[in-house]
């Protein structure tokens, strides 16, 4: 929320880096990574003289209102809405995630894109309809 689409007005934007858009993020999205799904899911504990752990650094520095990890091999999509400084597992509808704040949503939508038949993560408005950027 309050950065443009394009990077310094002419970009397509290829990653996100706080220090340049000056503003956190509102929603992160997390492709489930093979080998590291502990610590993408929150479960890797905290050791004392290593740097924070990604959901510490999304929760208490960022203070990210919105994570969602979608695993592409399962198909399975989690969200977590920060509540009082703790991420908590929210409840889909429909295997959709609808975002007030943003007046749009976050679902898996099965169909063909670029010749692969698959669940796609997906926006949507308040239609239902998927956004088409």
């Amino acid at each position: 929320m309050g950065v443009p689409r394009l990077y310094e007005n002419t970009d397509l934007r290829l990653s996100y880096v706080l220090w340049q858009e000056g503003v956190s993020p509102f929603v992160i999205v997390e492709l489930l990574s093979p080998g590291i799904e502990n610590e993408d899911l929150g479960q890797t504990e905290h050791e004392a003289d290593q740097p924070p752990t990604k959901w510490q650094v999304y929760k208490q520095i960022l203070r990210v209102p919105y994570y969602v990890v979608f695993d592409r091999y399962t198909d399975q999509l989690r969200t977590f809405g920060l509540t009082q400084g703790r991420y908590r597992e929210l409840t889909l509808s429909n295997r959709k995630l609808w975002i007030p704040e943003l007046n749009s949503g976050l679902g898996l939508w099965q169909g063909t894109y670029q010749g692969i038949t698959r669940n796609w993560l997906r926006w949507y408005d308040d239609q239902g309809k998927l956004d088409s950027y």
